[in-house]
């Protein structure tokens, strides 16, 4: 069961240090991207893994371990990123009992994948969900948002948006406008 929304980690170079805690599942060892920044040039690198680094706990649910083969230097930030397989794998087989495990799997596939494209969609613009999140007002009136905070909801298709989507309604400076974050429609 996915129980984070988290789906990247940055980690500060220190010279020694190799082991690096990522505590978001993933479901395979190749659904990590480890990039390498030079802090001061801001030059990014995409490390290679088994060359550059290894990964334990795919398919753990707290998440596992990157390993670099060597450490990230003082100056250097290391960001690890979960980029899920856009493949749908889990077969049915007609007449079969329900395959509980598998379903799971393939749910948080779907949940991650959602959680990935929304990061991307935010990156895109120069913001982040924690950008998105501190301006959201829980329980709030989704016809009404308060000044300054947004609601954000999955349309049914009877309102705004296609069913399924993913939308957002933001109240600033005394207008309000809705905008849809993930089109599920395309």
């Amino acid at each position: 069961m996915l129980t984070t929304t988290n789906s990247q980690a940055s980690y500060t170079g220190d010279g020694s240090t190799t082991a690096f805690a990522f505590n978001n599942m993933f479901l395979a060892a190749g659904d990590l991207e480890v990039t390498l920044t030079i802090d001061a040039t801001g030059v990014d690198t995409i490390k290679t893994i088994t060359t550059h680094y290894t990964v334990a706990g795919a398919g753990v649910e707290a998440g596992g371990t990157v390993t670099m083969v060597a450490a990230p230097a003082s100056g250097e930030t290391l960001t690890v990123r979960r980029k899920t397989a856009q493949t749908q794998s889990t077969d049915y087989t007609a007449n079969s009992s329900f395959p509980a495990a598998s379903h799971e799997t393939a749910l948080d596939r779907v949940s991650m994948l959602a959680q990935e494209l929304l990061t991307g969609y935010l990156a895109d613009r120069g913001l982040n969900t924690d950008d998105l999140l501190k301006f959201h007002e829980k329980n709030a009136d989704p016809a009404n948002p308060g000044e300054g905070k947004s609601v954000i909801w999955q349309s049914n298709g009877s309102g705004s948006g296609d069913d399924g989507d993913i939308m957002i309604k933001i109240t600033a400076g005394g207008v309000t406008k809705t905008k849809t974050i993930i089109d599920f429609s395309v």
